[in-house]
C-alpha cells in the first residue's frame, strides 16, 4: 500500500503521485474488449474482459429476448465476475479473444 505524501500542514495526501515510489502506471483504452456473441434459444449472451491493477476479469452480458437492430434491448449484466484473477499484470495488459466460440455449434448454440 501506498505511504503517498505530505502537505505542508502534515496530513498524508490521499491520491497517490506518480513520484512516489509505490506507484505504477496501469489503465489502457485496450483493457476492454469483447468475447465473440454466441445464441440459445431467445438469448444472446458474450462475456466482457477488462484488465484493471492486477487484476482480470470476465463478466456476462445477455441480451434476452426477440431485439430488433435500431431499439433498445433487454440487457442483463452479470452481478459478479464469471472469472477473476489477481494476477501481476504488465502496465500496458490487454485481453484479445478468438473470432469464435469454440465448440459452440456442438453445444447447440449459435455465433
Amino acid at each position: 500500500m501506498s505511504r503517498g505524501a505530505l502537505s505542508r500542514q502534515g496530513q498524508r495526501l490521499t491520491t497517490v503521485q506518480a513520484m512516489d515510489p509505490d506507484w505504477t502506471p496501469y489503465g489502457t483504452s485496450f483493457g476492454v474488449n469483447w468475447s465473440p456473441w454466441y445464441e440459445t434459444v431467445g438469448t444472446r449472451a458474450c462475456l466482457l474482459s477488462f484488465v484493471d491493477r492486477n487484476y482480470l476479469g470476465f463478466r456476462r452480458i445477455s441480451i434476452k429476448g426477440e431485439w430488433a437492430r435500431g431499439e433498445i434491448p433487454n440487457v442483463e449484466i452479470a452481478n459478479s465476475d464469471s472469472y477473476g484473477r489477481c494476477i501481476h499484470i504488465s502496465t500496458d495488459a490487454f485481453v484479445e479473444f478468438e473470432e469464435e466460440v469454440r465448440g459452440a455449434s456442438t453445444a447447440g448454440y449459435r455465433v
